[in-house]
């Protein structure tokens, strides 16, 4: 596979993951409640956690990315 096509894949894995960022719901693991801009909830304060990560991993899994470049994306959630 030539650069340009690897560079092509990480650079629509990027586009993705900023997508799902922009429009994530956080699900707290506790109250199952759903919450958006915060990292925490705000009702019992549990550290909440993203509802679309297995999503993300389908997503790298299906363009065969490298293990390094999922570990380092892994990283930002």
């Amino acid at each position: 596979m030539s650069v340009r096509g690897n560079l092509d894949t990480a650079r629509r894995i990027r586009m993705f993951t900023k997508e799902v960022k922009t429009s994530v719901n956080w699900v707290c693991p506790v109250c199952q409640r759903e919450i958006s801009g915060f990292s925490f909830c705000p009702e019992c304060r549990t550290k909440a956690r993203p509802s679309v990560q297995r999503g993300y991993w389908e997503l790298a899994n299906q363009h065969r990315v490298s293990k390094i470049f999922k570990r380092r994306m892994c990283n930002v959630w």
